[in-house]
């Protein structure tokens, strides 16, 4: 067993004490959903957008760019939200539900187009803007965009799928703390089993501090865990979707099993593009954590992922449906 230095344990300290604010904060955002959801995925992601334009230390895009990239990157997330409303409801606002806006996921076409167009326009008429700062941007804008809208979509579709959207419905939430305990366990598992065990690096290339056994750590809590989790809500009568259930104990072993390999691989994405801008973090308004992105960056693959696979599912694995 490692033997954990001074500096570790005061960083460890702050780590917990940040997660525990954090939870404080989001735990009753997740319970209530609705407006207090939505607004708390609004914040997340102005800090999301923020981050993820300010990476790339050595260049200074100007006023209109940051303008346009958090615009469009919102739209990207709550166009589905308009739409999918108008097609039910028409202009009555008055019946708008979060439930029926978010009960699929899917992005504007015309929207890409029109960041993609943009910001390879701009490396026409800038010196200093160029294709890799388009490349970098309109990958990030379409990823975080697609991926918030699917956190969004994890907490209101059970609404949708159940028909029951109330205050405080907390059968309707925990498909998305199912997905939240799936990552942030992999991630505590892996940081916890690596500080006490870990000797071979993964990928020092790209995440220094990832070792194999953090990485099974990691991976064991978290898939046994999130298993728990879901088939006790299932065998008492409270499945998180209708075909989540004990008949389709399968379906949720394999979510469980998805979730921590996924957060895995939105870390190290993320922590590429961190040492490819030479930046050890995305930013500093978590102590201990970095910035958002650096605290949600496993939970944005994870969702996206597990959404596209909740689908599925739901449409008996057809590709057409």
């Amino acid at each position: 067993m490692n033997k954990l230095s001074d500096d570790t344990k005061k960083s460890m300290g702050e780590r917990i004490i940040t997660a525990v604010i954090l939870i404080a904060i989001c735990a009753p955002c997740v319970l209530f959903g609705n407006w207090f959801f939505a607004s708390l995925s609004l914040v997340a992601s102005f800090f999301a957008c923020h981050e993820f334009i300010n990476a790339p230390k050595n260049k200074s895009y100007n006023l209109f760019l940051h303008i346009f990239m958090h615009i469009l990157t919102y739209s990207f997330i709550y166009w589905i939200f308009i739409k999918n409303n108008l097609n039910a409801y028409g202009w009555k606002i008055e019946n708008w539900s979060f439930a029926q806006g978010f009960s699929t996921i899917n992005m504007s076409i015309i929207g890409i187009a029109v960041g993609f167009l943009t910001l390879f326009f701009m490396t026409l008429n800038q010196e200093k803007f160029n294709v890799s700062d388009a490349t970098y941007l309109c990958t990030m804008m379409v990823f975080i965009g697609l991926s918030i809208q699917s956190v969004l979509f994890l907490r209101f579709f059970p609404s949708y799928k159940y028909s029951n959207e109330t205050l405080l419905d907390i059968k309707n939430s925990t498909l998305l703390i199912y997905v939240i305990l799936g990552t942030f366990l992999s991630d505590a598992g892996a940081y916890f089993f690596g500080l006490l065990f870990g000797r071979n690096k993964m990928n020092a290339r790209i995440s220094p501090k990832k070792t194999w056994e953090g990485f099974v750590g990691g991976v064991f809590t978290s898939a046994v865990l999130s298993f728990l989790f879901a088939f006790i809500l299932a065998k008492n009568g409270y499945p998180m979707l209708p075909f989540l259930d004990v008949d389709h104990f399968y379906y949720i072993i394999i979510l469980s099993l998805v979730m921590p390999l996924t957060a895995n691989l939105g870390d190290f994405i993320f922590s590429s593009i961190k040492r490819n801008y030479g930046i050890k973090d995305f930013g500093t308004i978590l102590k201990g954590h970095g910035g958002v992105l650096d605290r949600i960056d496993s939970l944005l693959v994870t969702s996206l992922i597990v959404a596209i696979i909740i689908i599925f599912m739901g449409n008996e694995w057809s590709l057409l449906a």
